[in-house]
């Protein structure tokens, strides 16, 4: 499961890195590394399972509005180069 989740999380990664310039890659990058590090928190602590899922949930959430701001920007600049 644990290299499941590694695997995963490396494709991701390096589809993404092609999509978004290095300067939001790397803040992305590091956004998706602590929501890894909850996933597996979640696995190696039974116990405290839905708190790390929750933090998880909260770091995927970051990551997406990364990703939104991100397009965002890079429309504004494509649509001030348009006028």
């Amino acid at each position: 499961m644990e290299r499941l989740l590694s695997e995963y999380c490396y494709n991701w990664r390096v589809k993404a890195a092609s999509r978004m310039g290095s300067e939001g890659m790397e803040k992305l990058i590091e956004i998706r590394n602590q929501e890894f590090l909850c996933r597996e928190r979640a696995l190696l602590d039974p116990e405290r399972r839905p708190f790390w899922l929750e933090k998880a949930k909260e770091w995927e959430q970051r990551a997406l509005d990364e990703i939104v701001y991100h397009f965002r920007e890079c429309n504004l600049v494509k649509s001030r180069s348009d006028d």
